[in-house]
């Protein structure tokens, strides 16, 4: 995975984790087939302007 938060782009591998401070600017982008684990904290209650519960 590519991952660029704030201008600073990086490959994000096996095992990697990518923090996004609050508010900041951030695009994530596969590289290859790849299967990913997203954690918000606290809970966003929109996504894209859809509802999550």
């Amino acid at each position: 995975m590519e991952v660029t938060i704030a201008g600073e782009t990086r490959v994000a591998g096996p095992g990697c984790a990518a923090v996004v401070p609050l508010n900041t600017s951030h695009a994530v982008r596969a590289r290859t087939d790849a299967r990913t684990i997203v954690v918000d904290h606290p809970r966003r209650h929109r996504i894209g302007g859809v509802e999550t519960r």
